[in-house]
């Protein structure tokens, strides 16, 4: 009888057999970080339901379901594409900065990097290997340890993505819009593992927003396993927004990792509109004084859809904070998962920090799990967490009924009233109004996929 080889033996072959190619122009510090990342999955293997963390999502039978996959070692025939043939914002009021990797791939019809004048540079991972290698061998892989699966695999294998530097007091007045661009062939036989890295280095007294979309364009089965790494100095300020809407036949995993210095705010908004599978990791690490984080996520699921959202907040110092409010809506056989753990170190006293997290269920089929969890190694702190689950509130049904309003309006209005406590984090204008009515179509059933851009619907 033949014996199946595991699909993590297959990735580490691929690596081996391509190493030379992979590395053709990677510096020496990223050679190792490479080795060690393989090194790693290769010993450990990818995460299974004995895995405490993964205990609720099915990771390997989701990308067996995908089609035999694949590590690209050379550019997508759309790298060389303008961006602007291939994709458009058709939000008209929103001013943006915006930047795109094809399949993991920074495009060659743009410059490989972009100045700003005194407030930084934008541009290929790829290219600031070669031009800025202390720079970015000073931040590449610090918060992103070769610890997990996921970060090994990326490590590994990916080709490029976006960097990002910005000196102290970089004041950029327009949000950066970086946006990850899926390629698939129609009926392809192999189906690329796409893995964009995106580094970011925000300088201190700065102050910017980045909005971070995944878009598929087309409907073709994918896997994308995507990895931000962001370093936030002193008495800065940074908003992530991170919009997910994707294709059904989508799976994705999606990593961010955020470092903070003293008197730094960080908020980050994770919203989920669509997609067959998805897995938010975010990590946040509050390493200075007064260092404070918003983080805020929202899910809307239905058919068989999963979504698993994994957040780790760690006060490493004293007088520090956080907050954390996660909500989701889930229809149909849709599941869904919520694990917030977060980490009072030893000794840092003086914590001010929140965790919730509130899901409805709209049919008895749909499911949640939900673990919001509390370590704490010291005794001054102010922290508490909760987590409710339920359905729409039957008095509030009837109170809307009684005032003539049809049950279908009625349950509309509460849903968007629940969602809009994330929603209207979003501080953009046009960008909320454009989110709002995304999430309302969603509610719905009208949206499913964009066609055009991840911000763009019917009207």
């Amino acid at each position: 009888m033949q014996e199946t080889v595991s699909l993590d033996k297959i990735f580490v072959s691929d690596f081996l057999t391509n190493e030379k190619i992979i590395n053709a122009e990677s510096p020496e510090f990223l050679r190792q970080s490479r080795k060690q990342a393989i090194d790693f999955l290769n010993q450990n293997g990818l995460p299974d339901l004995r895995q405490e963390l993964w205990r609720f999502t099915d990771i390997q039978k989701v990308m067996a379901e995908i089609g035999r996959l694949v590590h690209p070692f050379i550019p997508p025939e759309d790298v060389n594409t303008p961006i602007k043939d291939i994709f458009r914002c058709d939000i008209n009021e929103l001013d943006t900065y915006d930047f795109a990797t094809i399949n993991g791939w920074y495009p060659h019809s743009l410059p490989l990097i972009q100045k700003f004048d005194h407030q930084g540079i934008v541009g290929s991972l790829a290219a600031a290997f070669q031009l800025y290698p202390d720079l970015v061998a000073e931040y590449y892989g610090k918060l992103a340890l070769n610890e997990e699966a996921f970060v090994a695999l990326n490590t590994a294998f990916s080709m490029d993505g976006i960097f990002a530097f910005f000196p102290d007091n970089s004041k950029i007045q327009k949000p950066l819009q970086f946006v990850n661009l899926l390629s698939q062939k129609e009926n392809a036989l192999l189906r690329p593992i796409i893995q964009p890295r995106n580094l970011i280095i925000v300088g201190k007294n700065s102050d910017l927003s980045i909005v971070l979309c995944d878009h598929t364009l087309s409907g073709q089965p994918s896997f994308t396993n995507s990895l931000t790494e962001i370093y936030v100095g002193e008495n800065a300020t940074v908003k992530i927004l991170r919009l997910q809407n994707q294709s059904n036949k989508s799976a994705m995993v999606s990593s961010l990792f955020v470092h903070q210095e003293a008197n730094s705010m960080v908020q980050t908004n994770t919203i989920t509109l669509n997609g067959g599978f998805t897995r938010n990791n975010q990590s946040i690490s509050l390493d200075g004084r007064h260092a404070r984080a918003e983080v805020y996520g929202l899910y809307l699921m239905d058919r068989q859809q999963h979504v698993d959202n994994n957040t780790f907040i760690e006060h490493n110092i004293a007088e520090t904070s956080s907050s954390e409010l996660f909500k989701g809506i889930l229809d149909g056989k849709a599941s869904g998962v919520f694990r917030g753990r977060i980490l009072v170190r030893k000794d840092a006293q003086k914590i001010d920090s929140y965790q919730k997290n509130n899901t409805l269920l709209l049919t008895d089929d749909a499911r949640i799990n939900t673990m919001p969890q509390l370590e704490i190694y010291a005794d001054d702190v102010k922290c508490s967490h909760g987590a409710t689950v339920g359905y729409l509130g039957s008095d509030e049904l009837f109170y809307l009924r009684s005032r003539g309003i049809c049950e279908y309006e009625a349950r509309i209005m509460l849903m968007k009233s629940f969602t809009s406590e994330i929603t209207d984090k979003i501080e953009i204008p046009a960008l909320h109004d454009r989110i709002s009515m995304l999430v309302s179509k969603r509610l719905r059933g009208e949206l499913s996929h964009c066609a055009t851009c991840v911000l763009n619907c019917y009207d």
